[in-house]
């Protein structure tokens, strides 16, 4: 972890949040999504970067009902960014009655603040804890099969899993 690993203290793991939870309506039952069509020289790509990702302890090889595919963004440097594409569960999802906070209360709070920061430098988007009951949920699907984060993005409920 090279210098992040001399200051536990800011890059520990995190406990103050709850773990997020996906509720689904009741009538739906597991949803799955096919992998998207790659061209053959970019099929490599989101391999490399689930192995990356099982390296570093964030996704695992697992099987679920659920799947969702992986979808590939060019940057512009030209490098790729690794996406999964929630759309199909997002619809299965109940949503929060008051997803977004008030903007105006949440800058009432930083009154006084000396220093306030919403950056994340340890693991980005990898940040969202998920109730274990509902891991399974956030599978996506690869060419090379199914794999299971422990974390996921998941902004239909709550930016950032803020509490209620």
């Amino acid at each position: 972890m090279g210098c992040a690993g001399s200051f536990t203290d800011i890059f520990g793991e995190p406990s103050g949040l709850p773990n997020h939870r996906i509720v689904l309506e009741a009538r739906c039952g597991p949803g799955g999504v096919r992998p998207y069509r790659y061209p053959a020289a970019h099929k490599d790509e989101p391999e490399r970067r689930c192995s990356a990702m099982i390296q570093r302890g964030i996704v695992r090889r697992g099987d679920s009902a659920f799947s969702s595919p992986v979808i590939l963004v060019k940057k512009p440097d030209g490098s790729w960014r690794f996406r999964v594409d929630y759309r199909a569960l997002n619809a299965l999802t109940i949503k929060d009655a008051f997803p977004i906070p008030v903007v105006d209360e949440l800058l009432d709070e930083l009154h006084g603040a000396k220093f306030f920061t919403k950056l994340d430098l340890r693991c980005g988007y990898h940040r969202v804890r998920m109730r274990r009951e509902d891991i399974h949920k956030t599978a996506f699907r690869t060419h090379d099969g199914l794999r299971v984060p422990g974390h996921a993005v998941r902004l239909v409920q709550r930016p950032g899993n803020i509490p209620k």
